[in-house]
């Protein structure tokens, strides 16, 4: 039985799910279109640390592609595109959370000048990116807290029966809270004043805990960008102890724990996105509570590599039980919710179940990965889809989907 819908709304939000879409002949989109959104190919996760095998230029095409399409045909049209380039262009897989920035920077701008924006639930491709865009663009133009929650709100009216919104529609305000602050960061006195305000700013939009750490989960997610990106900000932090500021801000505990799960960027951009390297970051966490968060979200985060070769994802699988034992659900959970969030449009639960399933996967870790892709499978699709999943499942963790 599918989860009460007011329960749905306020479970725990994934660091959640997913896409965009496209023309597969990107050397003719690339002659058509005019380049007018550079794409940062480091920008904090954003962009992943390409493959040898990926172009620069393929990478600024469907950049262009998207955006042209999202203003020429709007929200829906664009995610159709984005959804043959996602199947079509692994390197494109690799890097869709940035491709639905843009869908989401451009439907704001369609948004101000009245036109409807035809929203469905497409939007929740590649862990919900379109929320990131569209709020950071809704704030730094218009600034107003009370006009992003509504919009969260109206969007959970419209889509709420299929698809949960409200957790990732508050966490792009806090991306545009904190990129809105507008700021002048000189030292680490001034990251923690940034900070503040940006929580300070959760604390006025939410109206639940829930609400304002899910607010501020985008404000470390925006503030790690920042700190992987010193050339544009001129920030800097101990390679040694990426997770130093989530230890020393003086915030309260759900705050802080916002802090440990969306700082999960910076230790895999230290290691080039080597998962297992990554995760020993995490084994430095002394608080079993911040160290199981963080590591829920770098295994999930981790996935957006994976997607290529079934022996990448056993590897990863392995790197789990590699590390701390307090460590192993919480590895083995994340990586399914990831896939959930990451892996091919409509089709996610297929790999965030194998990993649940797999044979190198042992039973307790088993039942904390059913549990946490089954939740999020009833949060994600609509009912009856989610239900004929669930029937897939074997017997004895089918009660976890349902």
């Amino acid at each position: 039985m599918r989860f009460l819908k007011s329960l749905k709304r306020y479970t725990r939000y994934l660091a959640v799910i997913l896409l965009i879409i496209v023309v597969s002949e990107t050397l003719i989109i690339g002659l058509i279109l005019k380049q007018e959104h550079t794409i940062n190919l480091t920008e904090g996760g954003f962009i992943s640390q390409t493959r040898q095998d990926n172009s620069v230029a393929a990478v600024q095409n469907w950049a262009d592609a998207i955006q042209s399409t999202t203003r020429s045909g709007g929200v829906r049209v664009a995610f159709e595109l984005f959804d043959k380039l996602f199947n079509t262009e692994p390197n494109f897989a690799e890097n869709c959370h940035s491709y639905t920035h843009i869908i989401g920077e451009e439907a704001y701008k369609n948004f101000g000048t009245g036109e409807n924006l035809d929203l469905t639930p497409q939007i929740a491709y590649c862990s919900y990116g379109f929320f990131h865009g569209f709020m950071e663009t809704m704030l730094h133009f218009e600034g107003n807290l009370q006009n992003a929650r509504n919009f969260c709100l109206n969007v959970d009216k419209k889509l709420g029966e299929d698809l949960y919104t409200l957790g990732p529609c508050f966490h792009g305000i806090g991306h545009g809270v904190a990129d809105s602050t507008n700021k002048t960061i000189r030292g680490q006195e001034d990251v923690f004043a940034l900070v503040f305000e940006g929580l300070r700013l959760c604390e006025d939009v939410g109206q639940t805990k829930r609400e304002i750490k899910l607010c501020g989960t985008g404000v470390f997610n925006a503030l790690a960008i920042m700190y992987l990106n010193p050339e544009q900000y001129g920030l800097a932090f101990n390679p040694q102890d990426p997770y130093q500021f989530c230890r020393e801000q003086k915030v309260s505990s759900y705050f802080r724990e916002a802090c440990y799960e969306d700082f999960k960027i910076i230790p895999m951009s230290l290691e080039s996105n080597n998962f297992e390297k990554a995760a020993r970051y995490v084994e430095e966490i002394k608080e079993d509570q911040y160290a199981v968060a963080a590591m829920d979200t770098v295994a999930s985060f981790t996935t957006y590599y994976l997607l290529r070769d079934i022996k990448d994802r056993e590897n990863a699988i392995k790197s789990c039980y590699s590390l701390q034992e307090r460590l192993w659900a919480s590895c083995i959970a994340g990586l399914g919710a990831g896939f959930l969030g990451q892996a091919t449009p409509e089709k996610e639960y297929v790999m965030a179940l194998e990993v649940c399933n797999s044979s190198l996967v042992q039973e307790k870790e088993r039942v904390a990965c059913y549990e946490r892709v089954g939740r999020l499978i009833n949060l994600r699709y609509p009912k009856q889809k989610a239900h004929a999943i669930c029937n897939t499942v074997e017997e004895k963790y089918r009660r976890y989907c349902e």
